[in-house]
Formats: C-alpha cells, sequence, structure tokens
C-alpha cells in the first residue's frame, strides 16, 4: 500500500470545506450589500414625495394667498379674514419650526402618509419692505408660506418655506 494515499484522503475534504464556507461567505456580503441599496433607493423615492407634497403644499399655499389678495393688501391677512393663515408674526425673525396651528390640509396623492399642509404667516413688513434702494416693495405685505409634506413613512418628512409678497394693484 502506499502511505501517500492514505494521507490525502481526509485533506480534500477540508479543502472544500474551507472553499465552501469562503463562497458563503461571498455571497452573504453581496446580500447585504444589495439590501443596503435597496434601503437607499427605498429611502430617496420617500424622501422625494415628502418633497413633492411640500412643493404641492406650496403652490396651494400662494394660491390661496393670491386669492385672498385684496383682503391681504388692506388689512393683512390673519386667521379672523383669511381662513389659510395663522397669526401675525410680530418679530423681525421668519419662523423656522412648523407648527400644525392654523395649518391647512391639502389633497392628497398617492404614496403619502398624510396630506400636505400648507401655513401663512404675515411677517412684520418693517424687515422685508423697508431697504435703500427702493425695491418698489414698500406698500406689500410679507408673508412667510410654509409647506410640510410627508412621505409613505413617518420619518420622511420634508419642509420648505419662501417668502411672498402681496402688493396692491393700482
Amino acid at each position: 500500500m502506499n502511505k501517500k494515499q492514505k494521507h490525502q484522503k481526509g485533506f480534500v475534504l477540508i479543502v472544500s470545506l474551507i472553499m465552501l464556507v469562503a463562497v458563503t461567505l461571498f455571497v452573504m456580503a453581496g446580500m447585504r450589500s444589495s439590501t443596503v441599496s435597496e434601503r437607499m433607493a427605498g429611502s430617496h423615492m420617500d424622501r422625494g414625495r415628502a418633497k413633492m407634497a411640500a412643493e404641492q403644499a406650496l403652490v396651494q399655499g400662494l394660491a390661496a394667498l393670491k386669492t385672498g389678495g385684496t383682503i391681504c393688501v388692506e388689512d393683512g391677512c390673519t386667521t379672523a379674514n383669511l381662513a389659510t393663515t395663522g397669526a401675525a408674526v410680530t418679530t423681525t425673525v421668519m419662523p423656522s419650526v412648523w407648527s400644525d396651528t392654523n395649518a391647512v390640509d391639502v389633497t392628497i396623492a398617492t404614496g403619502q402618509l398624510t396630506s400636505a399642509k400648507f401655513l401663512i404667516n404675515w411677517l412684520n413688513n418693517s424687515v422685508f419692505t423697508t431697504s435703500t434702494p427702493s425695491t418698489g416693495k414698500e406698500a406689500c405685505k410679507a408673508y412667510s408660506i410654509m409647506g410640510r409634506g410627508v412621505g409613505l413613512a413617518s420619518t420622511s418628512v420634508v419642509v420648505l418655506q419662501t417668502i411672498a409678497y402681496v402688493c396692491p394693484t393700482d
């Protein structure tokens, strides 16, 4: 009998088991990578939906402000004379935090957890309309319009804000 042949019987089994473990580890790493990529893509899509909802809310907020434009120029839009506005902001600082108080729901679109909302706040005009040189907006009233959109997950929230001027038409 050949002595070399007896010593090699278990060696092939050990080498093939090591190769099987190595291939399994490579496959598991590839699956983990693809799972993380899918989660990232889903999160990106959900955030995009939330952003579109917030943009939709801004557009509807601008439309509501434009609809009540005459009232807004004369008296300043407040909760009392335009149903879609919040209280006047008396400081010279724009609101930076979302508040559901006086917020208005907009039409819910597919792919959203809740409907988007907009909030219109009348800003203190002294900061936004008094400028040198003249901008032509001295007789206008400044408003902060905030739109808040939520995607399918409650963690994907986007808040957008813009300033709009309502000016008298002569």
